[in-house]
């Protein structure tokens, strides 16, 4: 018994120790400052707030830092500004840009480190009475996601696709919100967000992309 506390207070000490390193090693250096736009849904048909919100979490999930509020290691700049900086992007390089294009610019004006952009470019579903002889019901639905990331320090953009469709009989996984949110999964995992994130965050790059030692 006496064994076991031992080895508690051993572990209770080590995590201590690491906390605290990694907390000098964050209030020495500027917080990574991430930009993430809204989601813009570019669709003929919109789907209702809360899927929105859906989506925007598994967004917001992906770029989650344990115990930022204590380690300041990551700065999410202000929504409204973010915002008001995609609008100047895309004004200034016109409606038919890629959407590509704008994350630079962003990150230019907002002094951003990584900007993150996602699009619900395809949102559909409707129904229709089959041909066969019982008259099954057939759900037809699509979805589709474009995420594009850029990283300031690395000069590097990122774009993901992912296109669901479903053209079957009657089932909720044929829900064009389930697609949806399929999309959103793939392209952050395709993209690995939250490992790219880490990687700032830990193993930061000086201005010429050079990783800087951690002493």
């Amino acid at each position: 018994m006496l064994r076991k506390q031992y080895f508690l207070l051993f572990c209770f000490i080590l995590l201590a120790g690491m906390f605290s390193f990694a907390r000098a090693e964050a209030a020495d250096r500027e917080p990574l400052k991430i930009a993430r736009v809204p989601l813009l849904v570019a669709s003929a048909f919109s789907p209702h707030a809360d899927i929105v919100d859906s989506l925007e979490q598994r967004l917001d999930q992906a770029l989650h830092i344990p115990l930022n509020g204590t380690l300041h290691a990551v700065e999410y700049l202000d929504e409204s500004d973010v915002k008001d900086a995609y609008d100047a992007a895309r004004e200034s390089a016109g409606r038919r840009a890629r959407y590509k294009a704008l994350a630079k610019p962003m990150a230019e004006m907002l002094k951003a480190d990584i900007v993150v952009l996602s699009v619900l470019t395809d949102y559909a579903s409707y129904q229709r009475i089959g041909w066969g002889w019982d008259g099954d019901i057939i759900r037809y639905s699509r979805a589709a996601v474009t995420l594009v990331v850029y990283d300031r320090k690395r000069d590097e953009t990122m774009e993901k696709r992912a296109f669901r469709v479903y053209d079957d009989a009657y089932s909720p996984r044929g829900d064009v919100d389930v697609l949806a949110a399929a999309c959103m999964d793939q392209v952050i995992r395709e993209a690995d967000l939250h490992r790219m994130l880490t990687d700032e965050v830990f193993h930061p790059l000086d201005g010429q992309g050079e990783e800087i030692a951690m002493e």
